[in-house]
C-alpha cells in the first residue's frame, strides 16, 4: 500500500480517538518515517506538512464489519456490533503513498455524508 520493498520498515501508529470520553475510533496507520511527536498534541497530517510532506490527496475504500473482541473491547461495544471500517491512503503532491490507515469507526455513533461532484470538461 506504500509502494515500498518488501523488506522496508515501517512505523505502525495506533491511535483510539475519543470525543467526551466516549471511544468513537481506532485507526491503525503505517507511515515510511515518524519524527519524534506527541500525538496528544499535534496530527498525524500537521506533522506531515511540517516535514514538506502534506497529505494533498486521499483515496478511501469503506466497508462495514462486525466487531471482533479486541475492538469491541477497546470502542466499548459488543461483540459483532457494526463498524464503519475504512482503508486509506494519504498522497503527496509528488504522488508518493505516505500513509496507510485502517479505521473502525462505531455504528451506533458515527455517520458519513458523501458528496459527489460531477467535473465538468
Amino acid at each position: 500500500m506504500l509502494k515500498l520493498a518488501p523488506t522496508a520498515k515501517v512505523y505502525k501508529l495506533v491511535r483510539l480517538r475519543y470525543a467526551n470520553q466516549t471511544p468513537l475510533v481506532m485507526v491503525t496507520t503505517y507511515i515510511p518515517q515518524l519524527a519524534q511527536v506527541d500525538f496528544s498534541q499535534t496530527s498525524l497530517y500537521a506533522t506531515f506538512a511540517a516535514q514538506q510532506q502534506a497529505v494533498v490527496r486521499v483515496t478511501r475504500k469503506l466497508e462495514v464489519s462486525a466487531a471482533t473482541e479486541t475492538s469491541a473491547d477497546l470502542l466499548d461495544i459488543d461483540i459483532g456490533a457494526p463498524l464503519f471500517y475504512f482503508h486509506s491512503q494519504g498522497y503527496t503532491s509528488a504522488e508518493v503513498p505516505i500513509e496507510y490507515s485502517i479505521a473502525k469507526y462505531r455504528g451506533d455513533l458515527n455517520y458519513f455524508r458523501l458528496e459527489i461532484t460531477q467535473k465538468m470538461p
